[in-house]
């Protein structure tokens, strides 16, 4: 299991212009045994947030193809982005993404540049979290994550940056939150970034997901009847119902 889960809060960025280079390589994934557990049900088993079933996959890197994603520029000597078998989340599959970096220069993207048999999901208002689990070597690194949408020239974008304990960290980042920023319609890259090492370290990302985590807490919102219901969405609340 992560080290802990954190809740993380965006701020807008503005003249956000990508330039994007270094394309990663990938391996052959992982499959699943007849009668045995499917990738869909470790996820769930190790996120409690993807419960209700209602997800979608960014990249779990399992399967090869979500490198067509993956887009890298080393600014440091020695920076490298790939894919690595016994680096990821040893509870969702044998696969993550190691990334080797000394500056915050070193940037990882995800967007649909090179996507021809796997694509970033850009509508993702049917969902109310982005999860991401990354795992540090050390307590004192810091992530900085973007997210860009909208097709313009200069998208608008948010930022987020925090603090890394060592060990795995479960990020979950709020898109309502998001939403009051950005177009959810139209999402077009991911970025991340890492501050505070001196000296290249290791850091490994595994299972980028969306999902939509709302559970009912009191009542129904499937009440055709219009009663008062009250629901967790995302990591907020929300309520409705009229009188009859």
């Amino acid at each position: 299991m992560p080290s802990r889960s954190e809740n993380v809060r965006f701020h807008p960025v503005f003249g956000v212009t990508a330039a994007l280079l270094a394309v990663g390589g990938c391996v052959t994934g992982s499959s699943t045994g007849p009668g045995g557990p499917t990738q869909s049900d470790r996820l769930m088993r190790a996120y409690p947030d993807l419960q209700n079933g209602r997800f979608a996959v960014i990249a779990d890197f399992e399967n090869p193809a979500h490198m067509e994603l993956v887009q890298f520029v080393g600014a440091s000597p020695g920076a490298k982005c790939e894919l690595k078998r016994k680096v990821g989340r040893k509870d969702t599959g044998r696969y993550g993404l190691r990334l080797e970096t000394a500056s915050p220069d070193d940037t990882l993207t995800l967007n649909n540049d090179n996507a021809a048999h796997w694509s970033l999901t850009r509508d993702w208002r049917p969902y109310d979290l982005l999860l991401m689990s990354i795992e540090s070597p050390r307590p004192d690194l810091r992530a900085s994550v973007l997210i860009a949408a909208g097709s313009s020239e200069h998208p608008p974008a948010v930022e987020s940056s925090f603090l890394l304990e060592r060990g795995w960290n479960l990020l979950r980042f709020d898109l309502e939150e998001i939403a009051e920023h950005l177009p959810l319609d139209d999402v077009r890259e991911l970025k991340l970034s890492v501050a505070g090492a001196e000296r290249p370290v290791r850091v490994h990302i595994d299972d980028i997901i969306l999902t939509g985590n709302r559970r009912d807490l009191f009542g129904t919102a499937q009440d055709t009847k219009g009663r008062l219901y009250v629901e967790q969405v995302g990591r907020g609340w929300g309520g409705g119902g009229c009188s009859s």
